[in-house]
């Protein structure tokens, strides 16, 4: 493992002399060589992050599939665990992608908690039950029928 990181930096340091160098017309250059210092354990706990937040969504996913209430809760859980990360992008550098990325979570995040009504929230679990009896009462299935 250890050759094989010699040999990337000396294919780095040959790709940065061909360019000229990190300079103010190349700044990519020096951000390049940020690749080449990436270890096995950064990729190991990448990997890691990858697939806990794989497994948080196909546990979501199954869970909505099977109308769980707990899905529900999750979906938001896995919408706003996303948003201090976003700030903190913010806080760094402003542009346009990452203010739209933080405005569209915290939307979905509040639609979420009002819609679902999550936290009791918009009458809570009791409202939608109730919302959830009259959508398949005889009532409701004969102002559908013409």
């Amino acid at each position: 493992m250890a050759g094989d990181h010699r040999a990337l930096q000396h294919d780095y340091t040959q790709l940065v002399e061909a360019f000229g160098g990190p300079s103010q017309a190349h700044p990519f250059l020096g951000h390049f060589k940020h690749l080449f210092s990436i270890t096995a354990t950064h990729l190991y706990e990448a990997g890691g992050v990858v697939v806990a937040y794989g497994v948080l969504e196909a546990t979501e996913m199954v869970g909505l599939w099977l109308a769980r209430r707990w899905a529900e809760y999750l979906t938001f859980v896995a919408t706003v665990i996303l948003i201090p990360f976003e700030v903190y992008e913010l806080t760094s550098s402003l542009s346009t992608l990452k203010i739209l990325t933080f405005v569209i979570n915290v939307v979905i995040a509040a639609y979420l908690l009002w819609s679902k009504r999550l936290f009791g929230l918009n009458g809570g679990q009791r409202a939608e039950e109730q919302r959830l009896r009259s959508a398949v009462s005889w009532e409701s299935l004969e102002e559908s029928v013409p």
